[in-house]
């Protein structure tokens, strides 16, 4: 639709920020779209208990509004911003809550003696002691089915939560009250205890980690009396061909780099004092990039070096 009404409102458009706005893409609704998803995803939870037509109906919108989103995301809509993964973090913080209406929904279908009459489980003395007593969940649906009450009391409800311990409804009642005690005790302590629990937790895992930090540096300190001193380590380093040191000029990878730098380094020394520059590299530099080999150090002293090649002494001739 976007393209055509582009092509329809662009005949009356004169500017160039006119034509910009009627061809910009409407921006991709993330939360509109979250919410959506999570309002079907919830309602097929809650009722697909009684109503099991809903889990193909279920799969066959999450393969469609998969396909759908993708096209509008990619080629219908302008490029989103840098999302944070909090928005999703939260709906799958919320998806257990709706695992929990579902069972909720399943049992009280499962339960209604109208639909799925059966027996009473090993469960009712439980069930009597959580709910309703079983005289009165008699005197109280009796009253339901003669019309004597109407609407939804709170005797009515606890008599149809004991219908969760009929043969055709307990094993949804356990996971009933798993789920209904987690939620009580999580909120309890996210929102009351909350605020006087984190900061005894955080000084527990201050003092957990203070401990381990201890025994981690005792035992760095035994290891590092066993340790060899640098002098024999370097050498079995050097035996083993691993560097040791972290100058360019003890590094055969970086050695001929070093040279080179330090032999321009000289030359615009020596042009900055007036001094006649050096024409090209020394001899060894070149035999050391050809061979992949050098010295281990530098020259200790540079100046020399510069006169002795500057000279033609016997040393340059050598080598």
């Amino acid at each position: 639709v976007t393209p055509l009404l582009a092509r329809f409102y662009s005949r009356k458009k004169v500017t160039q920020e006119a034509l910009n706005q009627v061809y910009t893409l409407p921006q991709w609704n993330l939360a509109l779209r979250l919410a959506q998803s999570l309002n079907v995803m919830f309602c097929i939870a809650m009722y697909s208990g009684g109503m099991p037509i809903l889990y193909p109906i279920g799969c066959l919108y999450c393969v469609v509004a998969y396909w759908l989103d993708k096209w509008c995301l990619l080629k219908g809509s302008c490029r989103p911003p840098a999302y944070k993964e909090d928005v999703l973090k939260l709906s799958m913080h919320m998806l257990p809550m709706a695992a929990f209406l579902h069972t909720a929904v399943a049992a009280w279908t499962f339960g209604n003696q109208d639909l799925f009459p059966s027996r009473w489980s090993i469960l009712k003395p439980l069930a009597e002691s959580l709910f309703i007593s079983g005289e009165r969940y008699d005197g109280v649906m009796e009253e339901y089915r003669t019309g004597a009450v109407y609407g939804v009391t709170w005797d009515f409800l606890m008599a149809r939560l004991l219908d969760f311990s009929r043969e055709g409804a307990w094993l949804l009642m356990c996971i009933f009250l798993c789920c209904f005690v987690y939620y009580v005790i999580y909120y309890i302590c996210h929102f009351l205890l909350g605020p006087f629990l984190r900061p005894v937790g955080m000084l527990l895992m201050e003092c957990c980690f203070s401990c381990a930090r201890g025994h981690k540096l005792a035992d760095g300190g035994s290891q590092a009396a066993q340790s060899p001193p640098f002098r024999e380590a370097k050498h079995e380093m050097e035996a083993k061909g691993i560097t040791s040191s972290y100058r360019l000029s003890d590094n055969q990878f970086y050695r001929d780099a070093y040279r080179a730098l330090d032999f321009t380094h000289k030359q615009v020394t020596q042009q900055s004092l007036g001094l006649p520059s050096i024409s090209k590299l020394p001899s060894d530099f070149t035999l050391a990039a050809a061979s992949g080999e050098g010295p281990q150090t530098p020259p200790a002293d540079g100046e020399d070096e510069m006169e002795e090649q500057e000279a033609g002494s016997p040393r340059k001739q050598e080598r």
